[in-house]
């Protein structure tokens, strides 16, 4: 997954004089250390009873 708010400046040399590219890429995600990552919700069992389960979502990119 990559992460819309962390971007990575990709600079490409040619063998030409002045052949140089800059582009800039999108970074990927940090997952579980990223402050952002991971929605806590309480979903039930089907044994019963309730869990707190954590989804793999980015809360950064979420419309309320």
């Amino acid at each position: 997954m990559k992460c819309p708010f962390r971007t990575v400046t990709v600079e490409e040399q040619f063998n030409t004089k002045d052949g140089k590219v800059t582009s800039v890429e999108f970074a990927d995600c940090l997952k579980n250390d990223c402050p952002y990552y991971g929605k806590k919700e309480i979903k039930i069992r089907q044994s019963g009873g309730f869990e707190n389960v954590i989804d793999p979502v980015c809360r950064r990119t979420e419309c309320d």
